[in-house]
């Protein structure tokens, strides 16, 4: 994914090279080749084909469905953000200037996949004049995204689910009387169209059509006037915004996990954008954490794990606390999710715009402050916690929603800042142990979940990762490590 090493690209088949703007060139003329609908449904099924899944063999049989053939070596070739990119090429271009070719040479699919591998390994930010973690954690937060697989699928349909279950229990008809207003149905009758998606009925794409999809014929009237801040390979928003493509009768799906994606944030927007004083304060409160809290007693708590108390007098220490032998975790949790049009735009502008929200604002500085205060007063800790008084190690933990921080080298880079941080304010921890922090995803929380794996492994797997500082996310340090 990062550097597309793994990915089989039109330059590994031939001898003299190739450029990005050859590759360019080459990829629009195939395009432009056929009719406008023709390659839009052509790519429609690849994207319906592969699916959500990232497995090598589910995507390697998928190839050798779609183009006939078997390789001589097990490369891919097929894959999401291809497929995405490709999408863009199309939207990006007049429908006037296609060609009137209907029939699918599924040779030329296989050059585009190919010349599309190039064209983004040679969009991809190598940034020479910089090094270190930051550089190598910018450069795979562009790619996390497309590393989404079933598993992370359920688990945000789980999340969603129980964050809205939360919200009903509020007791406030607002939330309803916005659905019926902006979808014509009830609370309880959109999740219930949700609940299989794959369904195909009318009714659910009748309530797609209010949020989700765009006519054939608004693509490139729509994608002129969007203000296209980012250039391709990484202008993904529209796809984000649209991931239904609507021919005649037919819906054709652009992406599947954008297209699950947005059907359960899509509440969520509509109920910020009227309650956009509060509703943010109140979700990530009063929804978010009393589920992810829960989440994390299910994965961890038994008769040797302990739940901590963590609060006191409306202090917390943390968001949620667990002890197992010497050894507490604590965690905190954020539902922050990241503009992407900043993200993506340059490595300065991602440095600045993500130390200001999660270094500096929130996240590692938040946590940071907290520990220091378990220093000044760790007699008073301990009582809170209900444990006796004696020197513990502490595991700080950031929890968030945002797969932004399931990139390679994201847990060792904000475990850098927050050393930073330890160092440039000559803090000293005396009273506790001090492990090296670690990030990690709603969804590989609930990864953990799904394993069946006994609770004190669980428990141990976050230590391991902590004394590992491995550049892996989680979930893949895990599977490496065939912890999982």
């Amino acid at each position: 994914m990062y550097g597309l090493e793994r990915y089989l690209q039109y330059s590994d088949l031939i001898d003299n090279g190739t450029s990005k703007a050859d590759c360019e060139s080459k990829i629009r003329n195939i395009i432009i080749s056929y009719s406008y609908e023709t390659i839009i449904e052509a790519l429609a099924y690849v994207a319906k084909t592969v699916g959500p899944s990232n497995a090598l063999s589910d995507i390697l049989n998928t190839q050798k469905l779609l183009f006939r053939f078997h390789y001589k070596q097990e490369r891919v070739v097929v894959h999401r953000e291809a497929t995405n990119v490709l999408f863009q090429f199309v939207f990006s271009m007049r429908p006037i200037i296609y060609g009137i070719r209907t029939e699918v040479n599924w040779r030329d699919i296989y050059i585009l996949y190919l010349l599309v591998n190039d064209f983004i390994n040679f969009c991809f930010d190598h940034n020479a004049e910089r090094s270190g973690d930051l550089v190598m954690f910018f450069n795979s937060s562009k790619s996390v995204r497309y590393l989404e697989d079933r598993v992370d699928i359920r688990a945000k349909a789980f999340l969603f689910s129980e964050y809205y279950k939360k919200i009903n229990l509020l007791n406030d008809s607002i939330y309803n009387d916005l659905v019926v207003q902006n979808l014509g149905c009830s609370f309880d009758e959109f999740f219930g169209a949700l609940a299989d998606l794959r369904q195909n009925s009318k009714f659910l794409y009748s309530l797609y059509d209010k949020f989700a999809v765009i006519d054939v014929s608004d693509i490139y009237g729509s994608w002129s006037r969007q203000n296209l801040t980012l250039a391709i390979p990484d202008a993904f928003l529209f796809l984000e915004k649209y991931p239904l493509i609507k021919i005649k009768d037919k819906y054709l799906v652009t992406d599947a996990s954008n297209l699950i994606n947005l059907s359960y944030s899509y509440l969520y927007s509509l109920f910020y954008e009227h309650r956009k004083n509060d509703f943010k304060s109140l979700f990530g409160k009063m929804v978010v954490e009393p589920v992810v809290i829960e989440l994390i007693e299910n994965v961890f708590v038994n008769y040797q794990i302990k739940k901590i108390n963590v609060e006191k007098k409306g202090f917390e220490y943390a968001d949620a606390g667990i002890l197992f032998n010497d050894i507490i975790i604590l965690f905190e949790i954020k539902s922050t999710y990241l503009r992407r049009d900043l993200l993506f735009a340059n490595l300065q502008s991602f440095e600045k715009h993500f130390n200001d929200r999660l270094v500096k604002k929130e996240g590692v500085s938040q946590q940071f402050g907290k520990l220091k205060i378990i220093e000044e007063s760790y007699e008073t800790f301990c009582r809170v916690a209900n444990i006796p008084l004696r020197k513990y190690k502490i595991l700080p933990v950031l929890l968030f929603y945002d797969e932004i921080v399931g990139s390679f080298y994201a847990s060792r880079y904000m475990s850098s800042c927050f050393n930073d941080m330890i160092k440039y304010e000559n803090a000293n921890f005396t009273n506790f142990v001090m492990m090296n922090s670690i990030v990690m995803t709603f969804t590989e929380l609930y990864r953990l979940l799904k394993s069946n794996k006994a609770k004190n492994d669980k428990f141990m797997m976050l230590t391991s990762y902590s004394k590992s500082r491995s550049q892996y996310p989680l979930n893949m340090f895990l599977n490496r490590k065939k912890y999982l």
